[in-house]
């Protein structure tokens, strides 16, 4: 995506070729990562709880992750990236380089339990929170709230902690494992000494989902908040650092790339992490006339032309139109069935309220022999077939375009 969060458009005749990351990019849909300093010691701000149990199991964290009696890893076939940015991030931390000490660093934290992704809408397989020496050659302690007065940088180099409680999961609106912030786990007393803690050279890692404004987001739909920015009390130690957490635009609303797709019972988001494969089709919503003020639209068209030179414009660039109101969403194609016992087995369906069946563009890839079938169901559906009869998308066979 571009500065502006729009997909780069590459069908024919198209020329545009997607950026690398680039300066005006280089943060776009990448882990929300922020430092502040107070004195001589660094906070330093991940938003999201899950980043907790890959300290625990560095190679076995992204789905199904699992810690037996013995305090082992289950399995050890996850790629080592997340381990070697966690070994740079403690270095940077601490300022010492823990695989080359010879003495294990002490690490204190009031996080009791990592839990390890297994469903979309659930806490996952729990593990105590014991950071994995042989990767990171540190010891955890636990800490409780009452026990930060005093500490030592020299006992204590780096403190990683949690602001609050985890939310319960009582819908399938919930965000699991995000901060209940009514459930402080730290008082004002906790947080002045904090405060003094990394003024004299200590540091403090934070990685907890703090939700921004969850009445718009789409979430928590009982029990939404319309005021979580920096909340109270660990948001004075945040502002003692200069760093904003939950305020709007710090970050995507989802992580998962703008306007992306949840469904009740599935994860559809393209940029989630998928256990298996996955194949679907992506399209942005028409431009349409809302009000009555563009004589030339007269029903919806593209929300983006290909002109034959082959640059790409936006109608509501080219219009100068309000992009709250005009700018339009990215999302999997779908279409509408009467009756929902019509849709295939393997097809992923949702049931609005007082309306028809939507199916979605998508398929899982679970190395079923008929994959390339249900691919041709999608393509060939009178929906997605242009006035010749012919489909309008084909399968990207460009290797270099993930």
């Amino acid at each position: 995506f571009d500065e502006l969060g729009l997909g780069f458009i590459t069908e024919p005749p198209s020329t545009v070729i997607p950026d690398n990351v680039s300066g005006s990019i280089a943060t776009f849909n990448l882990p929300f990562i922020s430092v502040g300093e107070i004195g001589q010691g660094k906070v330093m701000m991940m938003g999201n709880s899950r980043y907790n149990s890959i300290l625990v199991c560095p190679n076995d964290y992204i789905w199904d992750g699992q810690v037996d009696a013995a305090g082992a890893c289950k399995n050890d076939n996850d790629s080592s990236d997340m381990k070697y940015f966690f070994q740079n991030t403690l270095r940077y931390l601490t300022g010492i380089n823990l695989e080359n000490s010879s003495q294990a660093v002490q690490i204190g934290t009031n996080i009791p339990y990592v839990y390890f992704k297994n469903d979309s809408q659930k806490m996952g397989n729990k593990a105590a929170y014991v950071i994995n020496k042989t990767a990171f050659n540190a010891n955890t302690v636990q800490l409780q709230s009452g026990q930060f007065n005093g500490l030592q940088v020299s006992d204590y180099p780096l403190l990683i902690l949690n602001g609050f409680e985890y939310s319960e999961i009582g819908n399938w609106y919930s965000i699991p494992m995000s901060a209940d912030v009514d459930k402080a786990k730290l008082t004002e007393d906790d947080i002045s000494a904090l405060i003094k803690y990394v003024g004299s050279g200590g540091s403090i890692l934070i990685m907890e989902s703090i939700a921004v404004n969850t009445c718009d987001s789409g979430y928590g739909l009982w029990n939404c908040k319309l005021s979580q920015w920096n909340p109270e009390p660990i948001g004075r130690l945040l502002d003692s650092a200069g760093l904003a957490v939950g305020h709007p635009d710090t970050v995507v609303l989802n992580g998962n790339g703008p306007k992306s797709e949840r469904i009740w019972g599935a994860n559809i988001r393209p940029r989630s992490i998928h256990s298996k494969g996955i194949w679907l089709i992506e399209k942005y919503t028409p431009f349409e006339d809302k009000y009555g003020i563009f004589p030339d639209v007269e029903k919806p068209i593209p929300s983006y032309k290909i002109h034959d030179n082959g640059t790409v414009t936006w109608e509501y660039l080219e219009r100068n139109l309000d992009p709250g109101i005009y700018k339009p969403s990215l999302g999997v194609a779908s279409w509408k069935i009467e009756n929902k016992d019509s849709a295939e087995d393997w097809q992923i369906t949702q049931e609005k309220y007082n309306d028809n069946t939507t199916v979605y563009a998508f398929v899982e890839d679970r190395g079923q022999a008929d994959l390339e079938t249900q691919k041709q169901t999608i393509l060939n559906h009178p929906d997605f077939l242009k006035s010749d009869g012919t489909p309008a998308y084909k399968e990207c066979d460009n290797s270099t375009y993930h």
